[in-house]
């Protein structure tokens, strides 16, 4: 029965949640029966709440309003999805049933109507003599509809003249087979040690990619490829591995799990060819390839948050980017600090500015390595400036100019993870827990006067990636936790469509993103933005990495 009760996929029933609060939410019905539905959404959907289905669809025709109550609901950040169970009270059973029997008629409505389709598709192949594609589509037709007397009949006879050509093409089949298996033979002779060096190369290149030395495998394949140019397997391992102008320094991450015990991003993406995880060795830094991509930037009209200097408007950016996964990492500053002595702005010229019970408070001591509070290696780096940033990036990337901090749009992008909404996890605060760590409850309790939120993360200061979820890039700590510099010059937008936007010319500031442990929670919203001089530093304020992809790296 469970089984008669479930719709297909390809209707896409949506209905409208009335109910919660002023808030009307769309969702997509998942399985009906005739005391409950499951639906999917785009928006949370909070458990244990009354609400109403109001379904009217003249396509489908769709027309009921059901009182349910939402007995369970889950949130699945990770494919940007709400799934909710519906119980109908036996108050609205009535109108319950009547929404099933609506949804069954439609049902069996699409059902033979494809049927039909694909029977008066047979025909016309029938005419043709197509009898392959009349065979394809009778099979469709009797899968859809097992009851079609005349499909039945028309099958019989398409079957029997595709299997007296299978049999032909057998038959042809196997001669040409012999002559290639006869030419085959000759080549292959012609082509041994050609083919004994590149088997030998190939071996060496597949031990440097477990071994995560892309450079010696990038070596090994190009010689293979001179003794066989075709090699398919060669260049379907050199497909795997990182680009050769980043793997002197970059491998991919080794595991299911990365070091906080998060997902990795397996396999290479299908339109670029690029790895979709890549790890910075020396560092052990980890880098998400973000696609490219055109959206909204800016706060949204309806937002009542929304700032004067967030203008919404389109822009195009038309190429991939590597960025980091996590903001950088105190240990990765470390590593730059014992190789080439750096001494920080905050250490050259009076240390910086402290987050306090009432703001923030000038320190002469405080300098990355005492952000005064606690911290791992893997928290992220503090009280550097923009100034410093560069340093470390071109250490980073030894003068290649391919590592960077990203720009403004990349960095408001990569947040979003194609959200329209005010977070990237949705519309509601409470849900920003495992999200964002900005000042919340736990905070509060500490020190009063920083703004409340009724999220609650267990953290006062800075945290690393573990416990929390990522958005829909698998990015983690888009929104609070530090703020994190950009490229850009703080400005107003331009107006109109930009593609790839770097920002102001000139100006005296450079943007800062994403609000921090300290922020309001609407300082965290990813259209939000801070600014500051060049210099300044905090100890809430960090950055995050990004990898620029080379036009020749793509397919």
């Amino acid at each position: 029965m469970a089984d008669q009760n479930r719709l297909r996929p390809e209707q896409h029933i949506e209905c409208i949640i009335e109910g919660i609060g002023d808030v009307k939410l769309s969702a997509k019905l998942k399985e009906i029966r005739h005391d409950r539905v499951k639906l999917s959404s785009a928006d949370s959907i909070p458990e244990h709440a009354t609400i109403t289905l109001v379904f009217d669809n003249s396509r489908y025709q769709l027309n009921a309003s059901v009182e349910g109550y939402v007995s369970k609901a889950r949130n699945n950040p990770t494919v940007g999805k709400c799934y909710a169970t519906v119980d109908f009270p036996p108050t609205s059973r009535i109108a319950a049933m009547e929404l099933y029997a609506q949804v069954e008629a439609l049902g069996q409505r699409e059902q033979n109507g494809l049927a039909e389709i694909k029977f008066q598709e047979a025909r016309r192949h029938e005419l043709d003599s197509n009898w392959a594609a009349m065979h394809s589509s009778l099979k469709h037709a009797l899968a859809l509809n097992p009851m079609h007397q005349e499909a039945r009949r028309l099958y019989t006879i398409a079957y029997a003249h595709v299997r007296k050509r299978r049999l032909k093409m057998a038959l042809i089949g196997g001669s040409i087979l012999l002559v290639i298996l006869v030419i085959l033979g000759v080549v292959i002779g012609r082509a041994r040690y050609h083919r004994s060096e590149f088997e030998r190369l190939l071996a060496q290149a597949q031990q440097a990619f477990k071994d995560n030395e892309h450079q010696q495998a990038h070596n090994y394949i190009n010689e293979a490829l001179q003794h066989e140019a075709e090699g398919m397997a060669a260049k379907n391992l050199r497909a795997q591995l990182v680009p050769v102008s980043l793997a002197e320094s970059f491998g991919l991450v080794q595991g299911q799990k990365d070091f906080l015990g998060n997902r990795v991003q397996q396999g290479v993406d299908s339109y670029t060819g690029l790895p979709w995880e890549i790890l910075h060795k020396p560092t052990r830094s980890h880098f998400i390839l973000i696609p490219a991509g055109t959206f909204k930037m800016g706060g949204d009209d309806r937002d009542d948050k929304r700032r004067q200097d967030e203008v919404q408007h389109t822009v195009n950016l038309t190429k991939p980017f590597y960025l980091g996964k996590y903001e950088a990492t105190r240990h990765a500053f470390s590593i730059f600090v014992a190789a080439t002595k750096y001494k920080t702005e905050a250490e050259l010229k009076g240390g910086g500015l402290v987050r306090g019970p009432k703001g923030f408070e000038e320190k002469a001591h405080a300098r990355w390595s005492n952000p005064y509070y606690e911290q791992s290696p893997q928290d992220p780096i503090t009280l550097v400036s923009w100034n410093d940033v560069q340093q470390f990036l071109k250490w980073m990337d030894d003068g290649r100019k391919r590592i960077r901090l990203p720009t403004e749009a990349e960095w408001e992008y990569a947040c979003r993870g194609r959200s329209i909404r005010r977070f990237y996890w949705g519309q509601l605060e409470k849900f920003a827990s495992t999200n964002a760590n900005v000042s919340d409850k736990t905070a509060h309790k500490e020190f009063i006067d920083w703004p409340f939120s009724y999220s609650d993360d267990k953290h006062i200061y800075t945290a690393t990636g573990e416990g929390f979820v990522s958005n829909e890039f698998n990015l983690f700590h888009m929104s609070g936790n530090v703020a994190e510099w950009c490229s850009d010059w703080y400005g107003k937008y331009n107006d109109g469509i930009q593609t790839d936007p770097k920002g102001a010319v000139k100006g005296t500031d450079k943007v800062v993103r994403g609000g921090h442990f300290a922020s309001s929670i609407y300082d965290a919203r990813s259209a939000s933005r801070e600014f500051h001089p060049p210099d300044y530093r905090s100890n809430a304020i960090g950055f995050r990495m990004a990898v620029t992809v080379q036009d020749e790296e793509l397919k």
